[in-house]
């Protein structure tokens, strides 16, 4: 296995637990769910990914990754 690939197995391992608890309450997977309930989903993370790409972003290292 390549190492990102193990990096991100392991990231994935670790967070497994607070992505179940997140579904709890992030719903837009549910048979009711509506665009707008989508739509609000998207930016909120949008909000939450957006300053973390954009400082991961001018890291070498993980541009060479």
């Amino acid at each position: 296995m390549s190492s990102a690939r193990t990096v991100l197995r392991a990231l994935k391992d670790s967070t497994h637990a607070l992505h179940r608890r997140a579904e709890q309450y992030v719903r837009i997977l549910d048979h009711d769910a509506t665009v707008e309930d989508y739509a609000r989903y998207l930016r909120a993370m949008y909000g939450f990914h957006a300053p973390i790409e954009a400082a991961l972003a001018g890291d070498p290292a993980l541009e060479a990754a």
